[in-house]
């Protein structure tokens, strides 16, 4: 099944070795790589796997059903062949010895691959019981994944060659193989179509330019609504924009309505949502959903799932209530009462109220009227030090996103011609600013507070500035003394944006998640916040180090705030914090 495969790296914006697929917008299948181990010193071709895989949701959460569908494979005459993967935007290719096969998508489920001189395509499936390759119509074949989706295999040029034998006693074929040939004039052009309801052939196919001007179109339409940027960071917009364009998924299953992926196999979690939303916000319609999507998923109570895709919601666990501050920084550059629907603004209304309410009814189990995360997964940052020693945590952020999501209701109800209840949320807004005050603020900084027993947490963790999200809400002086600790070099300000924990600090490590590297929610939501206090140069100059280490290498979610560099993977969640950051930098 291995053949040697090398991705191109200089001219390719999509690294598919990055666990990257190579799809379009809406779309739940890709075309993805693995390598059979690491590169070899001077090695160029390595032994690989090239596959088209699927991101619904029953494959990842079940543990027998692979990602992966189809095993992608050059041939000629017969023989493997050598190929080296370039990727556009809009185009996938393998380039061999003898010609090219090339990839684009027509649709958002249906895949073209198109083949000159006589090269051939190998198709392999692994086959479950109950799965099966059959034909369908005259020339085509199905291929269905049980509880992941049907693809139909149609050669529109030449013809399909398949071994699919079946066996009674699973129900299946296990072991399916297909050879797309050529037809005489050496060309071959396969379309494979996606369903999650039975296949079928269709009577019409679009030509693979057809096919090609389609996606490309809207591709340039969705860049078209990212803002551009000072140089050096146009390259990283587009390879950003490209990432949240990538990781759009339609309407589907649970999913109501668009919804980003965190990763190629990863949902995003509900504060995730809304941070892509402030990113797209010139792509209003788009936008709009964004926001909506987990008011779509909201129970009886008010809580939204908190993590969502086709076929399953999770919602044992909640993140952050941060609709409020992806709302107010939406209205600084969008009248959303003229451009966004009534009816939209109406579910927002009431979504995002019973949500903040919900902290309070579900979250507040001592009665003090301080909200509390359960654990350190709730805040955002995993693992950080506020949780080391304590599961259940009231925090300043988390009393401050409700402030912040009271101050934004009462912007809705106005734009909603009910200014008594405008005055209500903002009155609740101001006294939960209070009791942050009160309760949170030890005259230098935010702690936190174990709940029940109120003990004192007082860690270096980035978490005790999330409060700077409510911008002037806050009095000034605290944003003086918040800000200068910020701007102190060494400690959570480091040369590539603010740090999660002080690099100096007994519990600092790049081996988890939040206490150490740079990530992107806080110097998303702190800088955005410091912007809007009021301390707009120094949030431009932090975050001019943080879009300088994105632009560098490739906006990643975990960013070593001490030495620079990269780890973990390409996601959403970090190319949006570019994008909002540099779009406040560059054009505000």
């Amino acid at each position: 099944m291995y053949t040697a495969l090398k991705m191109e790296q200089d001219g390719s914006l999509v690294d598919l070795l990055m666990r990257t697929l190579f799809t379009r917008r809406g779309s739940y299948m890709g075309i993805t790589m693995e390598m059979a181990g690491p590169a070899s010193p001077g090695q160029t071709y390595q032994k690989g796997l090239l596959y088209l895989a699927t991101r619904r949701g029953t494959p990842t959460g079940v543990v027998n059903q692979s990602k992966a569908l189809l095993y992608l494979t050059p041939m000629l005459e017969g023989r493997k062949l050598e190929c080296s993967i370039r990727t556009t935007p809009t185009e996938l290719i393998l380039t061999t010895a003898y010609g090219t096969i090339t990839a684009c998508f027509a649709e958002d489920r249906l895949l073209y691959m198109k083949g000159e001189n006589g090269l051939s395509l190998k198709l392999e499936a692994k086959m479950l019981p109950g799965e099966s390759m059959k034909k369908r119509g005259g020339v085509a074949w199905e291929a269905v994944f049980r509880g992941r989706c049907s693809l139909v295999m149609n050669p529109l040029k030449g013809a399909l060659d398949v071994t699919a034998l079946w066996d009674a006693e699973t129900a299946s074929t296990p072991a399916a193989k297909a050879i797309v040939l050529p037809d005489g004039n050496g060309e071959l052009l396969l379309s494979i179509e996606e369903s999650t309801y039975a296949g079928r052939v269709r009577a019409h196919y679009p030509t693979y330019g057809e096919a090609l001007a389609d996606v490309t179109a809207d591709w340039e339409y969705f860049l078209s609504c990212i803002p551009m940027f000072i140089e050096p960071w146009n390259k990283e917009r587009v390879r950003a924009a490209w990432t949240l364009w990538s990781l759009l998924a339609n309407a589907s299953g649970i999913i109501k309505r668009p919804h980003i992926y965190m990763a190629s196999y990863a949902v995003a979690s509900s504060w995730q949502m809304c941070h892509n939303a402030v990113a797209l916000k010139n792509n209003v319609p788009l936008s709009t959903d964004l926001l909506l999507n987990m008011t779509d998923t909201a129970d009886e109570y008010g809580q939204f799932g908190d993590f969502v895709d086709d076929g399953r919601l999770q919602g044992q666990t909640v993140h952050p209530p941060t609709q409020g501050w992806a709302l107010k920084w939406i209205m600084r550059t969008h009248d959303i009462g003229k451009e966004m629907p009534r009816e939209a603004l109406e579910q927002m209304y009431t979504g995002f109220a019973r949500w903040a309410d919900w902290f309070m009814f579900a979250r507040d189990d001592d009665g003090d009227g301080l909200p509390a995360y359960d654990n350190g997964d709730e805040c955002g940052f995993d693992d950080c030090s506020t949780f080391v020693h304590h599961d259940e945590v009231a925090t300043p952020d988390l009393i401050a996103y409700i402030a912040s999501q009271y101050d934004a209701l009462g912007d809705l109800a106005e734009i909603l011609g009910r200014p008594e209840e405008a005055a209500a949320w903002r009155e609740r807004s101001d006294e939960f600013v209070d009791r942050l005050i009160k309760n949170f603020w030890n005259g230098e900084k935010f702690i936190a507070l174990a709940g029940r027993t109120h003990e004192v947490i007082d860690s270096e963790t980035i978490l005790y500035y999330a409060p700077l999200v409510l911008g002037k809400k806050l009095p000034p002086e605290i944003v003086d003394k918040m800000t200068a600790d910020l701007l102190e070099e060494g400690k959570l300000l480091t040369p590539f944006g603010l740090a999660t924990e002080v690099p100096t600090s007994d519990v600092y490590r790049i081996s988890g998640f939040s206490r150490g590297w740079a990530l992107p929610a806080n110097n998303l939501l702190i800088l955005t916040g410091m912007y809007d206090a009021g301390k707009t140069e120094e949030a431009k100059m932090i975050a001019r180090r943080y879009c300088d280490a994105c632009a560098k290498w490739d906006s990643p979610t975990l960013l070593d705030a001490v030495h620079g560099g990269k780890g973990g993977f390409d996601c959403s969640w970090s190319a949006c914090a570019f994008l909002v950051l540099a779009d406040m930098v560059c054009n505000m």
